[in-house]
């Protein structure tokens, strides 16, 4: 029983049927964290530009809106709330470093995005070759996992709420390949 369980791992078509679980199994963790990091960039982005229109509005108008609005009780207050909101605003910008995440954000979404387009051109090949050299595929299939253990160590840890955001670029994901991929 032993032998005949060995001989059937031994074969070429179990040993590329599991190369080709691997690599699917590869490709899913690829194209999730693209869109993990995709929807994360997203939500920084609206950070950014919200801020950068608060601050750009108040800096601009806090000289006109100020000298004409400082002297209305009403108005006062009202405008001393958007103004400290627009320095509360400032400082956090400054000091979650928003710029810097977008572009970090944005090196790792394409470094994901060009991960996951050559492991489906590996699979593609998969498909069209079927009797393909396990050998070398299997190598081209290393090069390819070390880049995603790479990929992984570079996404950035984030103070966004992720488990939402991974529950829902999961579900999408699933319905995006739901009849390609079959995951064990």
């Amino acid at each position: 029983m032993t032998t005949a369980r060995n001989n059937i791992r031994d074969s070429e078509e179990y040993q590329r049927d599991q190369l080709w679980q691997i690599a699917s199994k590869t490709f899913y963790g690829c194209y999730f964290a693209e869109l993990v990091v995709s929807r994360l960039s997203r939500q920084w982005l609206i950070v950014d530009e919200l801020a950068r229109v608060v601050i750009a509005l108040t800096a601009t108008g806090s000289a006109v809106y100020g000298w004409a609005l400082w002297n209305n009780p009403q108005f006062k207050i009202f405008w001393s709330i958007i103004a400290g909101f627009s320095a509360v605003l400032a400082i956090l910008h400054s000091s979650l470093k928003v710029s810097e995440r977008l572009k970090e954000l944005n090196n790792t979404q394409q470094y994901f995005t060009g991960l996951r387009i050559d492991l489906e051109t590996f699979r593609d090949q998969m498909k069209l070759n079927p009797n393909f050299s396990i050998e070398k595929f299997n190598q081209d299939f290393l090069t390819l996992r070390k880049r995603y253990s790479e990929g992984s160590q570079r996404a950035p840890n984030d103070i966004i709420p992720t488990r939402r955001i991974r529950n829902h670029v999961q579900a999408e994901l699933n319905t995006l390949l739901r009849n390609e991929l079959i995951i064990e």
